[in-house]
């Protein structure tokens, strides 16, 4: 005996279909919780500045931080992506990452603002499966990012106890950080 099925040809989705999807950041002025703050203070000789920078599509992270640097107009960049005392990054690896910084004191020898700037790396978070885009194969994107913040007219003091006193103020706002 000999059993036949009828078939019927699928119509349906067919062809490959492919889309394309900008992956970027934000940075933000935030507080030491990660906050937004919308209106920031200008900042002031020995006072801690949070940035945070998020990635602004689901499912991914950003690993590394490729540059980071402040400016003042005229001035020497500043590289706050290279390890320093007066630096601390958290969160690499995830979709927010903070970055806490006390700036040099020659940022604040006049009011003209600070100007910051730098890209990321962003990527997919292989622990995550994106519903909308599982056949989005994204190794790696380079993302931008830029900002300016007022600055309060501070003296500049290159005595030892003006760096002392800037140390301090350093040590004890990234130990805060460092501890929340």
């Amino acid at each position: 005996m000999v059993l036949e099925f009828a078939t019927t040809p699928f119509v349906g989705i067919s062809q490959v279909a492919t889309a394309t999807k900008n992956f970027g950041v934000t940075a933000t002025v935030c507080d030491s919780t990660g906050a937004e703050i919308s209106n920031p203070s200008p900042l002031s000789l020995g006072t801690n500045l949070f940035i945070c920078i998020e990635s602004n599509v689901v499912g991914t992270k950003i690993p590394s931080i490729t540059s980071f640097t402040a400016q003042k107009i005229g001035g020497n960049p500043y590289d706050i992506a290279a390890p320093s005392l007066n630096v601390v990054i958290r969160g690499l690896d995830s979709a927010n990452v903070k970055v806490v910084m006390n700036l040099p004191a020659r940022f604040f020898a006049d009011v003209n603002e600070i100007s910051l700037s730098g890209s990321v790396i962003v990527t997919r978070d292989n622990r995550r499966r994106l519903k909308s885009s599982r056949a989005l194969e994204i190794e790696s994107k380079d993302a931008e990012f830029a900002m300016t913040n007022k600055v309060n007219e501070g003296y500049y003091d290159d005595s030892a106890s003006g760096r002392a006193m800037m140390m301090s103020t350093t040590i004890c706002g990234i130990a805060a950080f460092l501890f929340m």
